[in-house]
């Protein structure tokens, strides 16, 4: 695969040095003080020249062999941003500052993940193998990344892909692969993202560039070198820009609608024996947490009663992206809910916060 050079300023686009860090904080036109606020941040993630970065057959990595149009190896890495505890982000803006200097390119894919949540994959496809169906029927937002599932998927014809992004296949600007360009991913609407990715409001988010290849390490193959371009890639200058506000409490709905194939829970079986307690398997909760107590209340039928129900619960980690459920732990990944015994159990969705 051709990985061209570009210059940035005389330098090599894939060396240092191509972009400046910054960062203002100014308030949102009739805002009120320590209400809604507005950041504009300038932060890179700096260049990775081809090095055999893929690392490929690394298993502590869990990749593969190098192996030509399948994702065998990747290159992660992380920038975070400060100032934001107690917040939650409203809008959010990843894009490439202004100016001809902050082009880049990369091989052979992209994405830029919110945590553990993909915000846009170069390759609409991943997002396919993400969410276990087809890619232009990705719905679920947030889309929880997982290297084991696009482990050794096909990532042939580059060039005829186009982007994925968590507001829709359209809503965002990436240069396809080894192509030189500039980046945009704009969520207006992020509320809903960052309430199910930091449940608990931390002063630091943080943002991951993964970079996917397949074969060119710089080995032999059929006794030619290959490239070593893979997981290679330019200077990747970012502008991030969020509106956030503080927040008292926030508001989710769950719905255990994977319980079905796991148990049966048509009758009520006791306290000690029901296989989620007094949680109705196929039901819809409300939960809301307020940041000043720690504590969960949830509102929906008690089996045990047999009536609806609001019960309020502090055992749950709720930085850990945790949810009690009338004391039932479980744990948010995306938009699913996984119970330490049963697994995936539902979904959940966030209904705002105030």
């Amino acid at each position: 695969m051709k990985f061209a050079k570009m210059t940035c300023a005389g330098l090599v686009a894939w060396s240092m040095g191509c972009g400046l860090a910054q960062s203002e904080s100014v308030l949102e036109p009739g805002a009120e003080p320590l209400e809604v606020s507005r950041q504009a941040l300038t932060r890179s993630w700096a260049a990775r020249a081809p090095n055999k970065n893929c690392r490929f057959g690394d298993s502590t990595l869990n990749h593969q062999a190098a192996t030509n149009t399948r994702a065998s190896g990747r290159l992660e890495e992380t920038l975070t941003i400060t100032g934001l505890a107690g917040r939650r982000i409203n809008s959010l803006q990843l894009r490439t500052p202004s100016g001809s200097t902050a082009s880049f390119q990369y091989d052979d894919i992209m994405l830029i993940n919110y945590k553990d949540n993909v915000l846009m994959t170069s390759d609409r496809r991943l997002a396919g193998y993400l969410a276990g169906t087809s890619p232009t029927s990705v719905s679920s937002v947030p889309l929880n990344y997982s290297w084991s599932k696009i482990k050794n998927t096909a990532i042939d014809n580059q060039t005829a892909e186009v982007a994925w992004c968590a507001i829709g296949n359209t809503s965002c600007t990436v240069p396809p692969t080894e192509t030189s360009g500039t980046l945009n991913v704009n969520i207006p609407s992020f509320q809903a993202m960052d309430s199910l990715t930091y449940m608990g409001l931390p002063d630091s988010r943080s943002f991951t560039l993964v970079t996917v290849g397949d074969n060119d390490d710089g080995t032999f193959n059929s006794g030619f070198q290959t490239k070593d371009t893979d997981c290679a890639h330019g200077n990747v200058d970012v502008e991030i820009i969020v509106s956030s506000s503080p927040v008292n409490t926030c508001t989710w709905e769950v719905v255990y609608d994977e319980t079905a194939s796991k148990f049966d829970d048509s009758s009520w079986t006791g306290p000690s024996t029901d296989p989620m307690g007094t949680l109705l398997g196929g039901s819809t909760y409300t939960a809301v947490y307020n940041y000043s107590t720690g504590g969960y209340t949830v509102t929906g039928f008690n089996e045990g009663a047999q009536a609806v129900a609001t019960w309020t619960y502090t055992n749950a980690n709720i930085n850990n992206n945790q949810l009690s459920m009338w004391g039932a732990v479980h744990t948010i990944r995306g938009n699913e809910v996984y119970d330490s015994t049963w697994g995936l159990v539902g979904h959940i969705t966030s209904k705002g916060c105030k």
